[in-house]
């Protein structure tokens, strides 16, 4: 679903609608989100919303 959403974020990139990238940002954000708490803290190779907030 991440790869897929990345992907859509690409194509609305490319073109003119600012409203079509916000929803796949969105739909990215969505996935990208789940896969955090999916994999273990040691192997998330970017930076926690936690510790970018409050740096750790």
């Amino acid at each position: 679903k991440a790869i897929n959403a990345a992907s859509k974020l690409e194509t609305a990139a490319k073109g003119t609608s600012s409203v079509a990238m916000r929803l796949a940002m969105t739909a990215l954000r969505t996935e990208v989100d789940a896969l955090e708490g999916l994999v273990p803290v040691e192997d998330w190779p970017l930076p926690s919303y936690t510790e970018m907030l409050f740096i750790q």
